[in-house]
């Protein structure tokens, strides 16, 4: 198209342009009209004067070309063209492009021609395949006392008008049922079938009058076959046909794998070249090929109709198509169920063609395809196989979080914290068990992707379904004490059978550190024991000192525990500890905690409040995104965390209010520090403004006044806006220092 020479020839007027290239043609005149032109790639011969309409085109949209650099025709106008790309409506109109308009001062000419992309009514796209229906033929189909009129491609129907495809013949009169115009073809992908679609339009309206469909119907054997009418008890509008033909066999490459909720079933990897071959009753081989057609010449009748099951009877060595197009696979309670269609005419219903189904179930090893059964023209197989076991769809799985719970417990002989042991997942094995534990939450085993609530699991190591392989022994319900010893309770976990898997684990004090066992299994119930130094109850006192003042802050009763979340990197620690413990989603599938140290901690003391500082080391992984956390304790009576601010790009700011720092009273020295960052002082009057008129001193102290003034309301201002108090100005003083 670009590169051709197009020409509109009218009765007055001659148009050539070329999209792109060198115009060259012989219709010059002279020698400077060829100079004139030279560059051109389009002009205009009208009345014996060539006029240049342009020298490149300018792209509009995706269907308009606009001519650009014409020669002057007006003051305020050059020559230009201006070309729409259309697709005709009518099946008989000139591809040749048309002059549709002249401008009134004859300057702009507008032409439509033929889009290269229209596809043709006879064409479509399937899935990224062109596809186009080669059908050139009339029909004449008689239904009883009723006579119809069809034809598609370029023949012609006996309906008398060009532009009318389709029609009904009765005694005396005629029906028009189609027109060419509407006529288009459209793909059901439900019933993997092609329809012709079209209607005719109410006299003087543009409301639908007739309605017609003719639907192509798979027949390896013929390119047209029959075409008849479908009758229904009340005619109606709507005129239904079918046609047998080989046409309406679509086959195009099928994905062989189906998704279900958080995994993916893939049987891709059962396509092979030697086949698949299995036997019934009376020794009729089956051939079939997943995922792929045919491709041994041993079934060529099969392979020229793109069969996926073939069957070789053991009697007459005949070879039937038993199923050619692959519907979508299917899922339902982990069976995938595989649909071929489309096979040769049913030698029992000649209505109907053959047709199969397999139904795969995951196994640990390949059993091939089994022979279920015949029913009438369909066939059943069963096929136990690996590739039917489901896979971590770890896409689904992105956007799950995971779900810990506390790790801090307090009681009256002191607290347990068991942060260290939830760093990682921490396994037992128990014959073909594996039993996997992370008492906060958040097991990062690959098959608990999409399962980010366990704390505690039994992985089946003999199991191949994954769905099936990782069990919940319970959520988190309770904590208690027995003895010295902390037991957490799990209940709530997986089936088990008419109830739920639940699960205990007992942390004995120790000294010395030791793996977890099982020490009982009651039918859905396990009991570990775990000794462990985090097993010991500590000591509740909890005293944060500041070293300058040599004066303490009990927090003893204070909550302590403080968890935040900045991006995807969530902390947790204690007021009274000097470790913390920082989690971040490293990719769609799993979590990264370390428990780390803080690498410098200080504490200071104010009226009323108190700062804690906590410097956390410097990382090269880049877990940490803090590299400094600020605790305001602030006086009040209820007990709470108020709010976060990040001060600069690694600074946290805490509000922490709590009663623990209210009852200390100031030192002389402490007071003395907030007088001097927060007071302005204001000296007596000296004695030169004492010996002055009264008029001076009186404009001296009103001066002074003001400026006290100002400098307070810049203080009050300063202090609103950043959100800090006096001591708060004291304590970031301090830290610049």
């Amino acid at each position: 198209m670009f590169s051709n020479i197009w020409t509109i020839d009218g009765r007055e007027l001659k148009i050539y342009y070329k999209f792109c290239g060198n115009l060259s043609l012989n219709t010059f005149h002279t020698v400077s009209e060829q100079g004139r032109m030279d560059g051109s790639l389009a002009y205009l011969l009208n009345d014996g004067k060539i006029k240049n309409l342009g020298t490149s085109f300018e792209l509009i949209n995706d269907t308009s070309f606009h001519s650009l650099n014409g020669e002057i025709c007006t003051i305020k106008q050059n020559y230009s063209l201006l070309i729409n790309l259309i697709c005709p409506k009518n099946r008989n109109e000139n591809d040749n492009p048309m002059l549709y308009f002249v401008s009134e001062d004859k300057c702009k000419y507008y032409v439509n021609m033929r889009n290269p992309n229209c596809l043709p009514n006879y064409s479509l796209v399937i899935n990224g395949h062109y596809l186009n229906i080669p059908i050139d033929k009339s029909f004449t189909v008689y239904d009883k006392d009723r006579n119809f009129s069809i034809a598609l491609g370029n023949s012609v129907s006996l309906c008398g008008e060009n532009d009318i495809l389709a029609c009904e013949f009765t005694r005396n009169t005629k029906t028009n049922l189609l027109l060419a115009s509407t006529l288009h073809l459209h793909y059901n992908a439900e019933t993997n079938e092609l329809l012709f679609t079209g209607n005719t339009f109410k006299k003087g309206s543009a409301k639908f009058d007739k309605r017609f469909c003719l639907t192509l119907k798979c027949n390896w054997e013929k390119d047209v076959y029959a075409l008849k009418y479908i009758p229904k008890q009340t005619q109606g509008k709507k005129y239904d046909f079918e046609l047998e033909t080989s046409f309406g066999c679509v086959k195009y490459p099928r994905e062989c794998r189906v998704y279900d909720s958080y995994y993916i079933y893939d049987l891709s990897k059962l396509y092979k070249e030697n086949l698949w071959k299995v036997k019934d009753s009376d020794s009729n081989v089956y051939v079939m090929q997943i995922c792929g057609p045919l491709n041994q010449k041993m079934e060529e009748n099969c392979k020229s109709t793109f069969a996926q099951i073939c069957e070789i009877n053991n009697n007459n060595k005949s070879i039937i198509n038993r199923g050619s197009i692959m519907r979508p696979l299917k899922v339902e309670n982990d069976i995938v169920t595989l649909e071929m269609e489309s096979g040769a005419r049913c030698a029992e219903d000649p209505g109907k063609l053959y047709s199969s189904t397999i139904r795969f179930a995951c196994n640990d090893k390949e059993l091939g395809p089994k022979f279920v059964q015949k029913d009438g023209c369909h066939t059943y197989f069963n096929w136990k196989t690996p590739h039917a076991c489901p896979q971590i769809n770890v896409s689904a799985c992105r956007y799950i979080k995971p779900n810990y719970h506390k790790c801090t417990f307090n009681y009256q002989n002191g607290y347990y914290d068991l942060t260290a042991l939830s760093v990682k997942d921490t396994k037992i094995v128990d014959g073909n068990n594996e039993i996997i534990i992370r008492p906060c939450g958040g097991i990062d085993d690959p098959g608990a992707l999409c399962k980010k609530d366990l704390s505690i699991a039994m992985k089946k190591m003999n199991e191949s379904n994954i769905k099936y392989r990782l069990l919940s022994l319970g959520k988190f319900y309770e904590s208690t004490l027995i003895g010295n010893d902390l037991v957490i309770r799990y209940y709530t976990g997986s089936s088990c059978g008419n109830g739920d898997y639940t699960s205990e684990i007992r942390f004995k004090c120790s000294n010395v550190e030791k793996s977890p066992v099982v020490t009982k299994i009651h039918k859905c119930h396990y009991q570990i024991l775990w000794e462990t130094f985090y097993g010991c109850p500590r000591e509740q006192k909890c005293s944060l000192i500041d070293k300058a003042l040599n004066r303490s802050v009990d927090f003893t009763n204070a909550t302590k525990a403080i968890e935040f979340s900045l991006g995807n990197s969530s902390y947790k620690f204690n007021i009274c500890q000097s470790n913390f413990t920082v989690c971040q989603l490293k990719d769609a599938a799993a979590v990264l905690c370390r428990y780390q140290p803080f690498s410098e901690m200080d504490f200071k003391i104010y009226s009323h409040s108190s700062f804690l500082n906590w410097k956390l080391p410097n990382t090269n992984n880049a877990v940490n995104t803090v590299g400094q956390i600020v605790i305001h304790f602030k006086c009040n009576d209820s007990e709470e965390l108020d709010s976060k601010q990040m001060m600069n790009k690694s600074m946290l700011r805490i509000e922490y209010s709590t009663k623990y720092v209210c009852s200390s009273e100031c030192s002389r020295h402490v007071r003395e520090l907030e007088n001097e960052y927060c007071h302005v002082p204001i000296d007596e009057p000296s004695s030169v403004y004492r010996s002055s008129s009264p008029w001076i001193i009186g404009l001296s102290i009103f001066l002074g006044l003001l400026i006290v003034a100002i400098i307070l309301s810049i203080l009050i201002y300063w202090r609103k806006r950043k959100n800090l108090t006096c001591s708060d100005y004291m304590y970031f003083k301090d830290l610049q220092k």
